[in-house]
């Protein structure tokens, strides 16, 4: 049930920074009740890798608030090559996969563009900021 997205509204959200597409994403997700990660197949979703705090590697799930956008990064990073967008209802994704992917240590990039163009987050940042954002701003 994606949110109506026109070619205005796409481009403009692919030229926003990283923070304010955060906000975007965090809007558009409550508004379309669903969540895009990339999946080559059933069991092949694409994880990333960034260092942490401590120098140690976290896994991060790439996560959009619209197919479009999640088709760009496939189409754009070489990394994502042979993914195709698979929506997540929210509610799902903030009941089953969130405890799920926090028990293996899991945290998130939220609409990336750009191989490192994006804000990681925890699992407790986004059922904060999904309480708390307003999709009618």
């Amino acid at each position: 049930m994606s949110f109506k997205l026109d070619d205005i509204q796409y481009n403009a959200a692919l030229k926003l920074n990283a923070e304010y597409r955060y906000h975007n994403f965090l809007q558009g997700a409550k508004k379309g009740l669903e969540v895009f990660v990339l999946k080559k197949d059933e069991d092949d979703i694409l994880f990333l890798e960034t260092d942490g705090d401590n120098g140690e590697t976290i896994s991060v799930l790439p996560l959009w608030s619209h197919e479009r956008f999640a088709l760009n990064y496939a189409e754009n990073n070489e990394i994502a090559h042979g993914y195709r967008p698979t929506a997540i209802g929210l509610a799902i994704f903030l009941e089953s996969w969130l405890p799920q992917l926090n028990a293996s240590g899991i945290e998130y990039a939220i609409f990336p563009v750009g191989e490192n163009d994006c804000n990681i987050v925890t699992d407790e940042d986004l059922l904060r900021d999904f309480e708390y954002s307003n999709p009618e701003q």
